[in-house]
């Protein structure tokens, strides 16, 4: 614990400016290093009765520093173990390394005291001239033991942590490191965020507080803590939270275009801050056949705003989604809302297995077609090797047709499925 003790020895008194001519007892005390005093203690007693006094403190020129409030010390006896220590608090002053004096002042209408050995007391000194200052001295011979105590600057605190209530409301605890000699007055919380790209502070923490409530923050955003403890001497350094980041902004504007059955291009906007706040871009593709979105890639910050997806195939419905993600506080991960693409399709399957059987003076016309997106089924004919010629069209998927008022000659037929400006190939009856 901090107390530097003066020890015995030839001692000095130093006049107080405060509206009296008495003298204090003063005696040299070294300070190793720089700290605040917050405590003087001296071994003294009243001399013939109580003794009204204060405790006091100067630097190596005899200026005031700090002085306690005004207590009582009881009568004693003049011999050495025939005082006591008196310890009292003063208001915290920040000091250098070096000399300085702690000692005594006696209120006049109370007794006299007693220094820590026998043979003298001190007397109201009738030659100051200048009352104002602090450099004229009287040496009586009277020895005093003295003390103070010192504090340095706080440890930092350890162990911060955020936990997260919402994108509007965070949580940040620390443990404490405070001591006896390395106290805490108080704690400073600052914020740091990657739209400013700066520590702020936000919040000044007094007393014994281990947590702080943030309902600052807000969505889209990486943030940080830092914290630091403050005492009269100084600051501790800094403590450092884990980076976190709130919920990400959504991108914006996803588009779709084909290129080939098996190739469609995405092109989407990022959300703002999306190279600082999206940690990862998921895109889903759902298709018509498994009637569910499925994972077909993920992205690393900072994220692309394009991607080919070269995994589709002919005969199919897609659409895509597309969001960012990233970890918030407490390890919670965190999703943006989905943008949707507009459905797209590729190339219905071809019909398959073509007849054309007569059924007296008609002809019964048939296919297998199982294709899941037919826009339109197309259904053509020709004679005797000529031309062919729109027979009839169908909404969705067809696969039967009765031709009547057949022409004469040698007949056959074509079906296609159609799918907007897609079409299939013609699958040719027998």
């Amino acid at each position: 614990m901090p107390w530097v003790t003066t020890g015995y020895g030839s001692q000095t008194s130093y006049h107080w400016t405060a509206g009296t001519t008495y003298n204090m007892g003063g005696s040299p005390i070294t300070i190793p290093s720089s700290c605040a005093v917050t405590k003087l203690r001296v071994y003294t007693a009243g001399r013939g009765g109580s003794a009204s006094m204060r405790l006091m403190l100067w630097d190596g020129k005899g200026k005031l520093l700090r002085y306690s409030n005004l207590f009582t010390a009881s009568q004693g006896s003049d011999s050495i173990g025939g005082q006591y220590w008196y310890e009292r608090d003063v208001s915290p002053v920040k000091v250098s390394k070096g000399t300085y004096h702690i000692g005594i002042w006696r209120n006049p209408s109370y007794s006299h005291y007693y220094p820590s050995s026998s043979g003298g007391h001190l007397y109201r000194n009738n030659n100051v001239s200048s009352p104002g200052d602090l450099s004229l001295t009287n040496d009586y011979g009277i020895t005093l033991m003295a003390r103070l105590f010192y504090i340095t600057a706080p440890a930092a605190p350890t162990n911060v942590k955020v936990s997260r209530s919402s994108d509007t409301r965070h949580t940040v605890s620390w443990t404490r490191q405070s001591s006896e000699d390395r106290p805490y007055e108080s704690i400073t919380i600052q914020r740091w965020d990657n739209v400013s790209g700066a520590y702020q502070t936000v919040h000044t923490a007094t007393g014994s507080a281990t947590s702080w409530t943030d309902n600052g923050t807000v969505a889209n955003r990486k943030y940080r803590y830092r914290i630091y403890a403050s005492n009269a001497a100084g600051n501790s350094s800094y403590a450092y939270s884990d980076y976190f980041y709130t919920t990400p902004a959504a991108p914006s504007n996803a588009t779709v275009s084909r290129q080939s059955d098996t190739q469609h291009n995405l092109a989407w906007n990022n959300g703002s801050y999306a190279a600082d706040v999206c940690q990862t871009l998921k895109i889903q593709r759902w298709d018509n056949v498994s009637d569910a979105y499925v994972d077909v890639k993920s992205f690393s910050a900072p994220p692309p705003s394009s991607y080919s997806d070269i995994t589709t195939k002919a005969d199919r419905r897609y659409r895509y989604r597309i969001r960012a993600q990233n970890t918030g506080a407490g390890g919670a991960t965190l999703y943006s809302s989905w943008v949707l693409t507009d459905y797209i399709y590729t190339t219905p399957k071809v019909p398959s297995d073509a007849q054309a059987i007569r059924d007296g003076q008609d002809v019964v016309v048939t296919c297998v077609n199982d294709s899941t997106i037919v826009e339109v089924t197309r259904l053509e004919y020709r004679v005797d090797g000529g031309g062919w010629q729109p027979l009839t069209t169908f909404d969705g998927a067809a696969n039967s047709y009765r031709h009547t008022e057949v022409p004469g000659g040698v007949l056959r037929y074509r079906w296609r499925n159609e799918r907007d400006s897609l079409y299939s190939g013609w699958a040719e009856s027998n």
